[in-house]
């Protein structure tokens, strides 16, 4: 067959090529062929690599074209983009010195719409928010696409403000632009904003999908309408053919929860048309805690232990915490024991907090229970942590959250120990590093406790600080001694 022939051949395979092992095994038969060098089969490659989500076989074929052209570039950078390794493009970034986006892009021997569109997508996806920025800010135009991952990467890291503008800013928006937006406000708190902004949708002609209904859930259950979010769950198929998925419901289950409505929240756990995993069991141990609900808490903790027991849970310990601390906070004490009892004897360990805090360009760790001698501040960290102490005893603020110390230790003992927690370490670094009014910043990979919660509430009001916290279940937005989540997460 002539090689022209050939090459044609191969394109049509390519193009119908659905699935990544196929792919791969297409790529082999075109390597035996003589063609695996041909510059239009491996951009092509590439492309549908980056499709299905394989950057590392893009990346190979993107290394075996001698004579690279512009659409190379392009493709191999939207390879990156598509990546969903697990923990997303970032990862697939820093994996190798050469595969780190702007090395790449500077090399590029031309830079068109697309390839500066892909640079910004890349770096905002994998939570490169300032090189996303800066490459933001050096295009020549604004696309559509480059300002919509802006939109959601503001919103990720809490610049609400920077995700109105450059949303405001969009001359065109489609039905991405707007769920980003939505998303932005929900995940910060801006709740009615979130829901105003779906509304604005709807008059805008963009029909809503899954994304914004998510959205706009999410706003119902951090504002606790029960019969709004009912209303926007229903509508969904019944006006807009969109089907609920399980984070539909299970949006639904939180708002009813948040809400007070445990029981309701236990039976939607148990009637939705999915089979409810630890997220689902999660919010209703959660939702019984706050409101002191002992059955509902009991059996959904039962639940997750059953769940990590066969290995489809790793909670490090979380569900034991949170039914422990049910049982001390209705006086059941010896429960509470047995549940420790329990975590020992199960091997059961609980996952170590870390918080971070970027001062000067600079990402600082802190875990709980670190000691601060070791740290080149730690002098002026412990000194201010325990001036921030003595003004809340001394004010009479709040009485410390002991309960949330699992530790068979005297009361003051405990207190001392919830002092040292990571986000605590991180707030009081911030403070001693940063000029005064400086917001502060803090990443924190588990659930915030209820002491820290009240703790750093009470820091905002008398540092005159803004501090935002992003834990793993939201965005704390802490202000004058008030959190936008409103004492509720």
């Amino acid at each position: 067959m002539p090689l022209l022939h050939r090459q044609e051949h191969f394109v049509g395979l390519i193009k119908c090529c659905v699935d990544a092992r196929n792919l791969a095994l297409l790529h082999s038969q075109i390597r035996e062929s003589g063609l695996g060098t041909d510059r239009y089969l491996g951009n092509l490659l590439i492309h549908k690599y980056g499709k299905l989500g394989n950057s590392d076989h893009a990346f190979q074929v993107f290394q075996e074209i001698k004579q690279k052209n512009i659409f190379s570039w392009s493709s191999m950078l939207g390879a990156f983009v598509n990546s969903r390794d697990a923990d997303g493009a970032k990862v697939a970034f820093d994996r190798m010195p050469e595969r780190n986006m702007k090395p790449l892009f500077d090399k590029m021997p031309a830079k068109n719409a697309v390839s500066w569109t892909v640079l910004v997508s890349a770096n905002a996806q994998g939570g490169h928010v300032w090189q996303a920025e800066v490459a933001f800010i050096r295009m020549p135009q604004h696309g559509r696409v480059a300002a919509t991952s802006m939109v959601a990467a503001y919103g990720h890291t809490g610049r609400i403000a920077a995700a109105a503008d450059t949303f405001d800013s969009m001359l065109e928006k489609d039905v991405v632009a707007w769920s980003a937006a939505m998303a932005a406000n929900a995940q910060n708190g801006h709740d009615v904003e979130a829901i105003r902004t779906f509304h604005l949708a709807l008059l805008d002609g963009v029909a809503p999908d899954h994304v914004c209904f998510a959205s706009v859930l999410l706003a119902c259950a951090h504002l606790g309408t029960v019969n709004a979010g009912r209303d926007y769950l229903v509508s969904m198929s019944s006006d807009h053919r969109v089907d609920p998925t399980c984070d539909h419901f299970l949006t639904m289950v939180d708002l009813l929860g948040r809400a007070g409505r445990v029981k309701d929240c236990e039976d939607l756990v148990n009637a939705m048309p999915y089979v409810p995993g630890d997220v689902a069991w999660m919010s209703l141990l959660g939702a019984a805690r706050s409101y002191g609900n002992m059955g509902a808490g009991v059996r959904a903790a039962e639940k997750l232990m059953e769940l990590e027991a066969y290995g489809e849970y790793g909670g490090g310990g979380c569900p034991y915490v949170l039914l422990a601390n049910l049982f001390a906070g209705a006086g059941c004490h010896a429960e509470a024991a047995r549940v420790k009892r329990a975590m020992k004897e199960r091997g059961v360990r609980i996952q170590r907090c870390v918080s971070s805090i970027e001062v000067g360009g600079v990402d600082h760790r802190f875990c709980v229970g670190d000691d601060l001698a070791a740290h080149p501040q730690g002098e002026e960290i412990a000194m201010e942590l325990r001036r921030l102490e003595r003004m809340m005893v001394e004010q009479r603020l709040f009485a410390p959250e002991v309960r949330e110390v699992l530790h068979d230790i005297g009361e003051s003992e405990k207190e001392r120990l919830l002092w040292q927690h990571s986000e605590r370490l991180a707030i009081g670094f911030g403070l001693v590093a940063t000029p005064p009014g400086t917001q502060l910043w803090i990443i924190k990979n588990l659930r915030v406790c209820l002491d820290c919660h009240t703790v750093t509430k009470f820091i905002s009001l008398v540092t005159k600080r803004r501090i935002v916290v992003r834990d793993s279940n939201r965005f704390h937005h802490f202000d004058d001694g008030r959190c936008s989540c409103q004492d509720y997460w």
